[in-house]
């Protein structure tokens, strides 16, 4: 009778959990036009775009906001269509980060419209800003449930980057597509993507030592980190347990080296969902499996204990209640369930992203 009743209010938890979608926490897609050269931007005072990257960098949006649409008048004030294109992408960038789509979409069309230059006849530094901003239009249209559009968006970035020859930028935009890849189902894509971004020569998208010993040398760097957890998470998905958990330990060790807390709360999270997988997919061998759910539990407790950012941990805490369903673990149910519900009501309602809900087995 108690489980029912358990089953009951975790059903309705479910529900409620099932309406709200949770922005994607990738770094990379939320790269930013503010690497303009900054010889361009004559200086003002006060220096609206400073102050508004470092409200930015602080994650006080509103303020970078007001910031931003300072800037904008600024540059409009004196004839500086670029810095007034860059201004406004990240005016729309700052908008995102506070779910209001409607504004975002405005300014980054503003933006391009203030540009307003073709590829074909193009400078190099006009290239690079048109990159840019078309990278935080794909994640618009990514944080939208537009990922078809995001894609093309991104794809178009990644041929400027390689016109002006920014392998890094480069680098991020493949990730960034790869993302998109993903959110459309396309995971041999995505896998072969981030093989190609991460200069792994593998056509065919297995995993071997090799391999291993050649992301093992890569240097140590957010970008190389964001590309393990995505591609551990797409092999994941195809199956792969194994590799898998080798690429997400590899990343882990290098958000330890930098101490990135937040880089090593998700990939916690994301080798929970790989140990999890693993246990389900042992299900004729229950001590096997029992193994692997203790290793997941583990690692969305270390989840929950390293994030900073409160929509990390609510996602931890999720995948928890899930794997304590699944294993039929009541004690603790309630207790997390009552976090959830409270935090979930301030995360910021998005139509696309990552939806984590709990999975009843």
């Amino acid at each position: 009778m108690r489980k029912t009743r358990w089953r009951i209010l975790v059903f309705g938890l479910l529900f409620f959990l099932s309406m709200v979608i949770f922005p994607e926490l990738a770094e990379i897609r939320h790269s930013s036009a503010m690497e303009v050269q900054q010889q361009q931007i004559q200086q003002t005072k006060p220096n609206f775009v400073e102050q508004a990257r470092a409200f930015y960098l602080a994650g006080d949006y509103q303020k970078a906001v007001e910031m931003w649409q300072k800037a904008v008048a600024e540059f409009t004030a004196q004839n500086q269509p670029l810095n007034q294109a860059m201004a406004l992408s990240n005016l729309s960038l700052s908008y995102q980060k506070l779910g209001q789509w409607k504004q975002a979409e405005e300014a980054i069309v503003q933006s391009l419209n203030r540009l307003g230059v073709d590829p074909e006849f193009s400078s190099p530094t006009q290239l690079r800003l048109l990159a840019q901003i078309l990278s935080i239009q794909g994640n618009f249209y990514l944080e939208t449930g537009q990922p078809e559009k995001a894609l093309s968006t991104w794809t178009e970035a990644t041929e400027y980057y390689t016109k002006i020859g920014d392998h890094h930028s480069r680098t991020n935009s493949q990730i960034n597509q790869a993302q998109a890849m993903q959110e459309l189902g396309f995971y041999p894509k995505a896998c072969q993507a981030l093989m190609n971004a991460l200069e792994l020569s593998n056509t065919t998208c297995e995993w071997s030592s090799e391999s291993q010993k050649k992301i093992e040398a890569k240097p140590v760097n957010i970008q190389n980190i964001l590309a393990f957890r995505q591609l551990g998470e797409v092999f994941r998905v195809l199956g792969d347990f194994p590799a898998s958990s080798q690429v997400l330990l590899t990343a882990l060790e290098q958000a330890k080296v930098l101490q990135k807390t937040e880089q090593i709360g998700a990939v916690y999270l994301s080798l929970g969902k790989t140990n999890q997988a693993q246990g389900n997919s042992n299900f004729f061998n229950q001590e096997r499996a029992a193994q692997d759910f203790n290793v997941a539990l583990k690692s969305y407790t270390q989840a929950i204990e390293s994030a900073t950012q409160p929509l990390l941990q609510t996602q931890a805490k999720i995948e928890t209640v899930n794997l304590l369903v699944q294993t039929q673990q009541w004690t603790n149910l309630q207790s997390l369930i009552s976090e959830i519900t409270a935090e979930v009501t301030d995360v910021p309602l998005s139509q696309s992203g990552i939806n984590t809900q709990i999975r009843l087995i």
